[in-house]
């Protein structure tokens, strides 16, 4: 039995239901057998899109339009961005597209489901550029 946070008492989870408790009132919620993930994917800024390097926001934020660059072994990824938001670390300046980013993901699916639906972890999609070149070992 594994015991979740919550307000108004922690619910219990058992056997794919959770028990909740708020104001002395109590219900139980049937659960689909879902299976969660944090999820990293690894993708190679496109400069020969278009859309790179377009500015999205009046802070200087610039769009940076992205592919997967992830092994061959872990292609494709189970979380596939199609751009990064990059916000300028100096405040009044614009920001630049790395070449590469790392993105982490909040990934979930039920057994019937053949792809994962992603969810970016916040800030943002919580992507860091890096120069690194080396394709990266994304969650499939």
């Amino acid at each position: 039995m594994d015991r979740l946070g919550g307000e108004g008492g922690p619910p219990v989870q058992s056997q794919g239901k959770i028990a909740c408790s708020f104001a002395g009132f109590y219900w139980v919620s049937t659960l689909i057998d879902l299976q969660f993930e944090i999820a990293h994917t690894k993708s190679a800024t496109d400069w020969s899109n278009p859309g790179t390097g377009t500015i999205v926001g009046g802070d200087g934020t610039v769009r940076c339009m992205v592919n997967p660059y992830c092994t061959p072994e872990t292609s494709p990824p189970a979380c596939n961005p199609s751009y990064v938001d990059q916000h300028p670390l100096i405040a009044g300046s614009y920001a630049q597209c790395s070449n590469f980013y790392n993105t982490l993901w909040l990934a979930e699916k039920s057994p019937s489901d053949v792809y994962w639906n992603c969810f970016p972890i916040p800030p943002g999609q919580n992507a860091t550029g890096t120069a690194d070149a080396s394709p990266g070992v994304c969650t499939k």
